[in-house]
């Protein structure tokens, strides 16, 4: 089946399209170099980025307008990450896109109260990753704490809120912290008492081995979800997520009590009824 899956620039987005390719089958492409690197590094079928006009379905998994060099190709726009990311994609016109799959209800909800007239263009499926963690997710965890914020680009204030306290966490505890891509590094230099994972083609074993996860506003948050271990939510400035509802909601200075008394609280998880691949199977052409 002739199907390509794009990542522009940000290798943060392969964890979205690879369950797919492996599934469904194809190539895939990008535009940077680096990115193409380790695609080949890791024996995935690539081709180039100029190829992509010659190809008939294109996936991809971040906000491009690809009509004015594809313009005959049938372009599927996978959404990521939680539901109020989607305003962030609404200056992109549904021309854009033959197809819109939407992982989180509201995010669906939300876009067609904008564009109503192109409901046949949106479709709501399970998340690109669940098969995946529910077949092969460990019973034992290993003891380390995860950390993943997500970017916040409006205030360096706010992008480095908590930091401060997963550090002194990191003295009594083993955390490892996976920052964003676009993460200002002053973070970095705060966090010596945490081991720093950098950015890299798929951060699933570690979603897989931690034993709870520390986040905010990240989509990590969700994908974490269907490990079934805890998850405890810092808070920042920005809207509170739908998460945040199954999840501890708390300051960073409660991170250590709330980390004590993890055991014995009661965390429903997300699913949600379509397998994502059977909804791209039928968008397909």
């Amino acid at each position: 089946m002739n199907i390509c899956y794009l990542i522009e620039s940000i290798p943060g987005h392969l964890p979205h399209l690879l369950p797919l390719y492996k599934s469904l089958g194809g190539v895939l492409t990008s535009s940077s170099e680096q990115v193409l690197s380790v695609l080949i590094k890791n024996g995935y079928k690539v081709i180039p980025y100029e190829a992509l006009k010659y190809i008939h379905n294109i996936i991809v998994a971040h906000q491009c307008n690809l009509k004015d060099i594809c313009s005959n190709s049938n372009i599927i726009q996978v959404f990521h990450g939680v539901s109020d990311k989607t305003y962030y994609y609404l200056s992109h016109l549904p021309d854009h896109y033959d197809y819109l799959i939407f992982q989180y209800p509201e995010a669906r909800t939300s876009w067609l109260s904008v564009y109503p007239e192109y409901v046949e263009k949106a479709y709501q499926a399970n998340h690109t990753k669940a098969s995946c963690y529910l077949q092969e997710t460990p019973t034992s965890p290993e003891d380390y704490i995860l950390y993943c914020p997500t970017w916040k680009s409006a205030e360096i204030s706010e992008e480095l809120k908590g930091a401060k306290e997963i550090n002194e966490l990191g003295m009594r505890h083993k955390i490892k912290v996976h920052l964003h891509p676009a993460t200002n590094k002053e973070t970095l230099q705060i966090l010596d008492n945490c081991e720093i994972l950098f950015e890299s083609e798929y951060l699933e074993d570690e979603l897989k081995k931690a034993r709870l996860l520390i986040s905010d506003f990240s989509s990590m948050a969700y994908e974490f979800t269907l490990t079934r271990k805890p998850i405890i939510l810092i808070k920042n400035s920005m809207i509170k997520p739908k998460l945040a509802d199954y999840c501890p909601w708390i300051d960073p200075s409660e991170l250590e009590a709330t980390i004590e008394n993890i055991s014995t609280q009661n965390y429903p998880h997300l699913f949600y009824e379509e397998d994502i691949r059977e909804v791209v199977k039928r968008c397909l052409k």
